[in-house]
């Protein structure tokens, strides 16, 4: 067995990339309190050296927020608490979590899986893992049922799910295994369908990945119309700034606009617009009106003439890009989201 300063200093790593896995640590200690054994394992020097090792290993990022007014916490607590006015809840956000969950891990795949894992484990080792994923899985269902939640946030869960299906493999009776291999062969079909919606003559609308699409050529030709003159890039939500970040053909600074109606995110902790005071910008939109407090910022913006929409190979418009070339940035007091 893994001794439990080598688990911490796992846990320690992974934080580094994904903080969500301090679940981990949380349902492991807690666990521990329930057991004659657990306890004595928090008794054992090992225990608090990995506990050391996990802190050590998370110090530049708790460094770095420290220095940022904890600025990925509170990120992080937008999710849990969620942003009033930002999204309005109803049930149907409930099943569509639950419908994605076993979407997610092939229906198929799923009809065998889930009366496996759904039984407690003999092996004390199997049964730490079987708590652990089913407490993840079960935090985010609790979660689910107060606000939205993405499909992809429970699949450290589904990580201790499939080693534990894995060891019943064998004994798998003829049908079943049958039955699993088509899962797999429709996982792969599926793959194949959302990479490449039109070979299996889907239109734009039903392209799950269609938000991702599209953007090369009418960034670029967006970037023809507007000023060579133009110092920075300027939008309203950060899906928007990167994709111009990445396609814009000229390297140019892109800057988020701050409001108290979404989660601060990595444009928030790079260095402010106030920077660039006296200089020439382009606000981009997938709206056709300039917001007016982004007008009163400049001496003067004008809209450019010829709106660039985002055409599928079907015709589908999946996004129209607005843009308005702006003169001599002056300033603007800026709405921070703290708590977010």
């Amino acid at each position: 067995m893994i001794p439990f300063s080598y688990r911490l200093l796992s846990i320690g790593i992974g934080a580094l990339s994904k903080l969500s896995i301090g679940l981990l640590p949380f349902w492991l200690c807690s666990g521990l309190l329930f057991t004659a054994r657990g306890r004595a394992t928090l008794r054992q020097p090992h225990f608090w050296l990995g506990l050391l090792l996990l802190f050590v290993c998370m110090s530049p990022m708790l460094w770095w927020n420290a220095q940022h007014d904890w600025v990925m916490l509170h990120h992080e607590l937008g999710h849990v608490q969620g942003i009033p006015g930002l999204h309005t809840y109803d049930w149907s956000d409930f099943w569509e979590f639950v419908g994605g969950q076993w979407l997610a891990l092939s229906p198929l795949v799923a009809l065998i899986l889930l009366p496996i894992v759904a039984r407690r484990p003999h092996h004390a080792a199997q049964r730490m893992l079987w708590v652990t994923a089913w407490l993840t899985l079960g935090f985010f269902l609790l979660k689910a049922l107060s606000s939205k939640v993405q499909l992809n946030w429970p699949a450290p869960a589904y990580i201790g799910f499939l080693v534990l299906f894995a060891g019943h493999i064998p004994q798998l009776g003829m049908w079943q295994k049958r039955l699993m291999y088509a899962g797999f062969a429709l996982y792969r079909l599926d793959v194949l369908v959302t990479f490449f919606p039109h070979s299996f003559y889907l239109s734009a609308k039903q392209d799950s990945l269609r938000k991702m699409r599209y953007w090369r050529e009418p960034v670029a030709q967006l970037a023809q119309q507007t000023p060579a003159k133009a110092d920075f890039l300027w939008v309203t939500y950060y899906q928007l700034g990167a994709e111009l970040a990445y396609y814009w053909p000229q390297r140019k600074t892109v800057y988020l606009t701050r409001s108290s109606q979404r989660r601060l995110n990595q444009f928030d902790v790079w260095p402010s617009i106030q920077r660039e005071k006296g200089c020439d910008g382009v606000f981009v939109h997938t709206a056709v009106e300039l917001p007016d407090d982004v007008n009163q910022a400049f001496a003067a913006c004008s809209a450019l003439p010829h709106p660039v929409p985002a055409t599928a190979p079907d015709g589908t418009v999946i996004r129209t890009l607005y843009a308005w070339p702006c003169e001599n940035y002056h300033g603007l007091d800026e709405v921070v989201s703290k708590g977010f």
